[in-house]
C-alpha cells in the first residue's frame, strides 16, 4: 500500500507541469521556477521514502 503514495504524487506533479504547459501556457521562465523545486522535492522525498521506508 505505501508504494502507491509516490507513485501517485509523481503523476499528480506530471499533471500538473503537463496542465501549466499545455492549459495554461506558461512561459517558459515561468514553467523552470515550478519544474526546478519540483524534481528537488520529488528526488529528496524520494531518496528519503526508499531508505527509511524500504
Amino acid at each position: 500500500m505505501y508504494i502507491f503514495l509516490p507513485i501517485l504524487l509523481a503523476f499528480a506533479f506530471v499533471l500538473y507541469i503537463a496542465y501549466l504547459a499545455l492549459i495554461k501556457k506558461q512561459p517558459r521562465h515561468k514553467m523552470r521556477e515550478i519544474l526546478i523545486p519540483g524534481l528537488f522535492f520529488l528526488g529528496t522525498w524520494g531518496a528519503l521514502y526508499y531508505f527509511f521506508v524500504f
